[in-house]
Order: C-alpha cells, then structure tokens, then sequence
C-alpha cells in the first residue's frame, strides 16, 4: 500500500484527504484492490466497490509515464466484471476512455467539478438538518435502489464529516483545511435545492467550496451564475447507461 499511496499521490487523489483513514483505506477494507508489477516492483493500482449488485471501478493508476503497456487492462480484466451492473468515473484520457468503453461502459454524461467561494445565503432554505448515517443511506438506497450502508459508516466516522438529511434528500460535507467538499448528496425529487442548500452551508465553513456535478443536475447554472467554476471534467460512465439517474445525484468522487 505504500507504493499504492505514491501513485495516488502522483495522480493529485490523496489532495482531499490529508488524513487517515482515507479512501484507500476503505477500499482496502470493503473493496477489492489490485496491483500491476514490473521485476518486483509495483507499477499500477485499481479498485472496485461492489455494493448491491453494482460495481464501482474507483481506481485505475499507473506510474506517470508507464501508461499503453497494457497492464491498465489487466487490472480492469481482474476488477471489473465484463456483464452487469457497472459505473465509473473516467478521466478525460482518452486511452481511459477507450479502455472502459471496450470493457462494455457506455459515457453517459460529463462529470463537472466545481469549485466556489461563496454561495447565496437564501440558497440554505432549512430543507438540511444534521442528521445519522444510517437515515442518509436509507434515503440514499431509495434513490439508487441498492444499499451502499458500508460507505455511508466510513463517511460517519471521519472527523469533518456532517451528514445532513431532510424529507426525500440528503447531503455530506466533508471539511478538510481550506476546502469543504459535497458529496455524495441525494434528492429523490430531481431538485437543485438539495445541492444549494449543501453548498451554502459549506460555503460557511471554508473559504472554498468543491463538489463534483453531474452535467445534467439542475443545480449547474445556479452555481455557475454564482460564480463557481469548472475546474476538471471526467466523464460519467455505466452499464446500463440508466443504471442512474444524474439529475438526482451528486456523488462523492472517490466513493461514487
């Protein structure tokens, strides 16, 4: 894992969490990783969650400069199963790209994220209250019609993590130093106002605000007119491509 954790840092994953335990760990512990190597050294990771029947490649990282050799998709040959239930995010290399498509994922939407310094008061319309784990994964499984219980116990117990719930939403912040990230955050009602209101309360947090926004949530052009900006975009991926509906979620981006 210490290799692991050197190409994860290379590839700026570990930037959100400074501290341990991170979501290597939880995917160490509920997950399965697997490891590419060259003569004994290690050159690549990746990682699945499978939670309910759908499985969730987090990972898929090679050692700068060692990527088109072939052991990306080796990796994913051992992760992934080619049939079924099946999500990503991929980054927008277009070798990544390729490879998942051939793996039987189909691009569903962009996966937009955002980063902000501040937020409308008035978006924080009461709608969020602190709320327990266990009540945002009931919500949580409702929306996604699986049960991701283990991931929402992890989230419960980090410190700077404040589940948020109301009726048919729910909603994480995560607060590490300078920046408050959201997600996951669900709203059973396809709403912007879940998302807003998360982020105005993030917004009083930090001096920073990031989440990832699929293109098709209804919350894009409140906070774009707000003034947040698009600073990366990868693009959603699944099997079947309306496993999910992206207009409800926003996810956590290492979690999914």
């Amino acid at each position: 894992m210490a290799a692991v954790r050197t190409i994860a840092m290379a590839h700026g994953t570990l930037e959100a969490w400074p501290s341990r335990p991170d979501y290597l760990d939880h995917e160490l512990a509920t997950g399965a990783v697997v490891v590419s190597e060259d003569e004994g050294e290690i050159t690549g990771f990746g990682a699945t969650l499978e939670r309910g029947g759908v499985h969730h490649l987090g990972d898929l990282f090679l050692r700068l400069g060692l990527e088109g050799r072939g052991a990306g998709a080796a990796m994913l040959a051992e992760l992934l199963p080619d049939h079924g239930r099946r999500t990503t995010f991929s980054s927008s290399d277009r070798r990544a790209l390729a490879l998942y498509a051939r793996r039987g994922l189909v691009p569903v939407a962009p996966l937009l994220h955002l980063r902000g310094a501040s937020a409308p008061p008035e978006w924080d319309d009461g709608s969020l209250e602190a709320a327990d784990p266990a009540h945002a994964a009931g919500l949580d499984a409702e929306l996604r019609g699986y049960a991701r219980m283990a991931d929402h116990e992890f989230l419960g117990q980090l410190s700077g993590v404040e589940p948020l719930a109301g009726e048919r939403r729910f909603a994480y912040l995560r607060t590490v130093p300078g920046t408050t990230y959201v997600g996951p955050c669900g709203d059973l009602d396809a709403t912007a106002s879940t998302a807003l209101a998360a982020v105005a309360q993030a917004a009083r947090r930090s001096p920073e605000v990031g989440l990832a926004l699929p293109g098709p949530h209804p919350a894009l052009r409140p906070l774009l007119d707000a003034g947040f900006r698009i600073v990366d975009v990868d693009t959603i991926m699944a099997s079947p491509p309306d496993l999910l509906d992206w207009r409800r979620i926003v996810p956590d981006t290492d979690l999914g």
